[in-house]
């Protein structure tokens, strides 16, 4: 275990397994490293019972303090008893702009619509979703 900085983050060596290295400061703040080479923060915390991760971003993009500053906010509001995870998870079952195209053109279109709104509207559709 040692203190995530810049330094430390970029001399981390790759093994033959994925594996982490754990901040000292920060308990539950993270890197995870790919044998690829890959280096990604992460976020370690329990929330009513259950542990989740969350992953931060790359290193490169985002800095080590700015990863630190970033898990801080999402620990902190691990504790007041509000999963972070929960809004990613919301936000990945919610239906895609695709998704609703496809719904307006079976529900709306194909039953209200003349033959050449419904071909300009499928069009319209196809060219720009």
């Amino acid at each position: 275990m040692t203190k995530l900085t810049k330094r430390a983050v970029e001399s981390a060596a790759v093994q033959d397994k994925t594996y982490c290295l754990w901040d000292d400061e920060l308990r539950g703040f993270g890197l995870r490293i790919w044998p690829t080479g890959h280096k990604v923060y992460l976020v370690k915390c329990r929330v009513k019972g259950r542990q989740r991760f969350i992953t931060l971003g790359p290193h490169g993009p985002i800095s080590p303090e700015q990863a630190r500053s970033r898990a801080y906010n999402i620990l902190s509001e691990a504790k007041n008893g509000r999963d972070p995870a929960f809004e990613l998870d919301q936000m990945r079952k919610s239906p895609t702009v695709k998704a609703l195209c496809e719904r307006f053109m079976r529900d709306h279109v194909a039953v209200r619509c003349k033959p050449r709104t419904q071909a300009e509207y499928q069009r319209n559709v196809d060219l720009f979703i």
